[in-house]
């Protein structure tokens, strides 16, 4: 893994690589893909305070996600009103 990764995709079966692509199994031998992370890069930036004060909900764990470089995930405000409409009595569930 390269340093400046903190995660990658790695094949169950064969072990090869994908690096951080939206992909979910090996083109190769098609296996399930899993995130391998590099603990002691995200030991650095992870830090149990960090996510102590941030919302309940999946961006709480943002680090820790497959997601690609430099992405930012919504803002708060959005996720709010995001949640308020999903758990609206008129949304049918």
């Amino acid at each position: 893994m390269s340093t400046n990764r903190l995660y990658e995709l790695r094949c169950r079966e064969c072990g090869k690589t994908w690096g951080n692509v939206p992909r979910s199994f090996c083109e190769d031998c098609f296996s399930p893909l899993e995130v391998a992370y590099d603990y002691d890069s995200l030991k650095k930036i992870a830090r149990r305070e960090n996510l102590a004060r941030r919302d309940f909900n999946m961006w709480r764990y943002s680090e820790l996600l497959p997601l690609p470089e430099n992405f930012t995930g919504p803002n708060a405000v959005a996720a709010r009103r995001w949640l308020a409409r999903a758990n609206s009595p008129r949304n049918g569930a």
